[in-house]
């Protein structure tokens, strides 16, 4: 049986790219991707913190909410008395007249 050959061992230091060698690429990239990653890495933690800002925004305007829903039932039933009242009023002035004409008094708008 043939022994197997032996392919021939390249060293990046040996092999050139453009004016460089393969190792010196390599050892850009490298650092590109170590640069890369510092950069995804701060992306990640302002973006966790924009997550955050958003939950309490959203938190505050569900409370927002909540408390304009209940000003508006309180001024549904601010309104309801203050027509309560002058439907009492007008029924009090109505039989003020009632009673000022059988004790004939003059009526003070004609």
């Amino acid at each position: 049986m043939p022994s197997p050959k032996k392919k021939p061992s390249v060293h990046a230091a040996d092999v050139a790219v453009g004016a460089r060698t393969l190792e010196n690429v390599l050892i850009d990239l490298a650092e590109q991707l170590k640069d890369c990653a510092a950069r995804s890495s701060k992306a990640e933690e302002r973006s966790a913190r924009a997550e955050e800002r958003s939950a309490r925004a959203e938190e505050r305007s569900a409370r927002a909410e909540e408390r304009s829903a209940r000003a508006e039932e309180l001024a549904t039933i601010a309104l309801q008395t203050l027509s309560a009242l002058t439907r009492d009023l007008i029924a009090i002035g109505l039989r003020t007249r009632a009673l000022e004409k059988a004790a004939g008094m003059p009526d003070p708008l004609a």
